[in-house]
């Protein structure tokens, strides 16, 4: 029983669409988990660089905020360091987050106290 050329073409045409949305997929939730993950460093190194400010003579206080902004984020120093080594890979990348952060506390820093 032969399968007809026009079947074949078919089933060829579905296998790459399907490969296709995978793909995609693949990369659509890539882009996802990076684009938390990047969010996730920004606020945690802004908290964490706040927290610092504000506790700078109270060591006491200081630790427990660090653990405090830690906890806030989902994250811990080793996940941070993990972050910042990656980042040395990709300058462009890592360009953009360190104005964002810088941008940010900025803003904090120029915002009447309230």
């Amino acid at each position: 029983m032969a399968v007809k050329p026009s079947r074949i073409l078919i089933i060829i045409v579905i296998l790459i669409v399907a490969g296709i949305l995978v793909v995609h997929s693949f990369r659509s939730r890539l882009s996802i988990r990076q684009a938390e993950e990047r969010r996730r460093f920004i606020s945690t190194y802004v908290d964490l660089s706040l927290a610092r400010a504000r506790f700078a003579d109270e060591p006491d206080s200081l630790r427990q905020g660090l653990t405090e902004v830690f906890q806030k984020n989902g994250v811990d120093s080793a996940w941070m360091g993990d972050y910042i080594k990656g980042l040395s890979g990709n300058i462009g990348k890592s360009e953009k987050i360190w104005r964002e952060i810088g941008a940010r506390l900025d803003s904090l820093r120029n915002r009447p106290p309230g």
